[in-house]
């Protein structure tokens, strides 16, 4: 047998291994997502009933809040109520983008309040490296060995 008919014959059988693995992985995800939709109708009145009891309790414990003792929180037989308090935090505006007022403030002078992330450009590197322009070990740097690496792209 000549190595393309090998090669075939491999090829169809991990054609038809694939189809089939798909099919079964396709018919899992089709039953998990019916599972999952009948457990949202089941639990999503079971949260909503949850939220406004949450807001009943802490209606309860604010109008009865000197009643803690300065305690920031009160242990109870189901669970533990607390208050705490939060640092205010940054808020952009509604309909802004955060770019668009950090170039703002770029703009204005205030890159103190804008934070850069550097990245490596590996594309420029990997060329500085090869081209021997750079010493790559004096900055932990180095290129990986080429490979001849195969795949296969099975048809549908």
């Amino acid at each position: 047998m000549a190595w393309r008919d090998e090669a075939e014959e491999v090829l169809a059988e991990m054609a038809t291994i694939h189809r089939e693995a798909k099919a079964k992985e396709d018919e899992a995800k089709a039953e998990s997502k019916r599972v999952l939709d009948e457990a949202k109708k089941v639990v999503a009145p079971l949260r909503e009933r949850e939220e406004i009891l949450s807001d009943k309790l802490e209606t309860l414990c604010r109008a009865h809040r000197d009643e803690m003792e300065g305690k920031k929180s009160i242990d109870l037989r189901n669970g533990t109520v607390q208050f705490r308090n939060t640092p205010p935090s940054v808020i952009v505006e509604e309909g802004l983008e955060e770019e668009v007022v950090a170039e703002g403030l770029l703009a204005a002078g205030l890159s103190d309040f804008v934070r850069t992330k550097h990245l490596l450009n590996k594309a420029t590197l990997r060329a500085a490296l090869q081209d021997n322009e750079l010493d790559g070990s004096l900055y932990g740097l180095g290129l990986s060995q080429e490979e001849d690496k195969f795949s296969v792209k099975l048809q549908d």
